[in-house]
């Protein structure tokens, strides 16, 4: 996760892809929810 976390200070952008939204909530600001290959809903924090 601090590999995840230093991307995310530098400003760049990461695809993490995980079955545990637990791990991907913390570092992301945005994330997409895919269940069978459809998009079940897009999430930006606020």
């Amino acid at each position: 996760m601090k590999f995840i976390q230093a991307i995310k200070d530098k400003g760049k952008s990461c695809v993490y892809i995980s079955h545990n939204i637990a791990n991907v909530y913390p570092v992301s600001d945005r994330f997409v929810a895919i269940d069978r290959g459809k998009v079940v809903g897009s999430y930006n924090h606020e």
